[in-house]
């Protein structure tokens, strides 16, 4: 789920500014598209019984290779056209911790955009540390319904 959440004083955002909406729900429309490809190849690779990782949150709740790509690859496209803070769910903290699953990450992000650097993959997602409050901001949840994912169901 992406959500752009403005509240006063969102005059003073100058990305908002300079862009019209219409050019805004395009991007967004677009930026979507492309995670939603990212997202569906993740799925068939668990429908073909491919590894892909799954990590255990302190909640308990699952996170998995494609929460952490999408996250990724949203902010890495909408940031250069409309640079507004992400309250994103997830950080970079697991990645940094385990090399193989940031190269997991990264492999799946590259292919959507080839020439990005594992370095750029962990500050995208770690760009996700928006607190919220006043202000336009992008507020993401990767994959919003991750069991749901994981079952190999709508999520």
């Amino acid at each position: 789920a992406l959500l752009l959440s403005s509240r006063p004083p969102a005059r003073s955002c100058h990305a908002m500014a300079a862009m019209e909406l219409p050019d805004l729900r395009l991007l967004v429309r677009d930026v979507v598209v492309k995670a939603c490809a990212l997202t569906s190849d993740l799925q068939q690779s668990l429908i073909k019984d491919e590894v892909t990782s799954v990590l255990s949150k302190d909640d308990f709740s699952p996170v998995t290779v494609a929460d952490f790509a999408c996250q990724a690859l949203i902010t890495l496209l909408l940031e250069p056209r409309c640079p507004l803070p992400m309250l994103g769910e997830e950080d970079a903290e697991a990645l940094r911790k385990d090399e193989r699953l940031a190269a997991e990450v990264h492999s799946h992000v590259e292919k959507c955009l080839p020439g990005v650097s594992v370095a750029e993959v962990i500050d995208a997602l770690d760009r996700g540390r928006h607190e919220g409050g006043l202000g336009s901001f992008w507020v993401l949840d990767p994959i919003d319904g991750t069991k749901g994912f994981l079952r190999k169901e709508q999520y």
